[in-house]
């Protein structure tokens, strides 16, 4: 924001130099939160790569345990629905019994025992930083830029009432100004 010499450190400028500063530290902020979450994210995937072994056994472990609770909870639902298969002749057992398996096929937890989706899992969560990076540097600029227009217009107008004022108040305020002014000229 360029300023003059006579309007340095107006209540005006401070506040709009406040207001940018604040800004500025606001993003900075957030950028430092956003490396210790890429920091913390790289973290993570090392000690699960070191570990591959231990993972690999607990996702054995969680996949046997998920399986039998997911055979407990189908043989739940069908005893428990039985009753209801007279009356709302909806979708039959079999059909059921088919996306159950297809569920269980699924391996949800098996992503983790593979180092390229570890890989795609840490360079999606930097470009997700990325992107969020440059929108707020994005935002952040164009806010600079609308509040730079609206303080050179606060800036501009408080000019206008302040020479106005002087001009009704102070009617030989000008003309100390310049006597003063060629006072300084005279003595260097």
């Amino acid at each position: 924001m360029n300023q003059d010499k006579s309007n340095k450190g107006t209540s005006l400028d401070l506040t709009w130099q406040q207001v940018q500063q604040e800004l500025d530290n606001w993003n900075e902020r957030t950028t430092n939160r956003e490396e210790m979450f890429l920091q913390s994210s790289r973290h993570f995937i090392e000690n699960v790569k070191h570990s591959q072994d231990n993972v690999k056994e607990l996702v054995n472990q969680l996949s046997k345990e998920q399986h039998e609770w997911e055979r407990m909870v189908r043989e739940e639902f069908l005893t428990l629905t039985t009753w209801m298969h007279y009356f709302f002749p909806v979708q039959s057992y079999e059909e059921m019994n088919r996306v159950f398996n297809h569920l269980q096929k699924s391996d949800k937890v098996s992503v983790f025992t593979n180092c390229e989706s570890l890989e795609q899992y840490m360079e999606s969560i930097e470009r997700f930083v990325e992107l969020r990076r440059n929108r707020r540097n994005q935002f952040v600029a164009s806010l600079k830029e609308m509040a730079k227009v609206i303080y050179e217009s606060q800036r501009n107008i408080v000019q206008l009432i302040t020479n106005q004022l002087k001009t009704v108040f102070f009617p030989l305020h000008s003309y100390i100004e310049s006597s003063s002014a060629g006072n300084i000229i005279d003595k260097k």
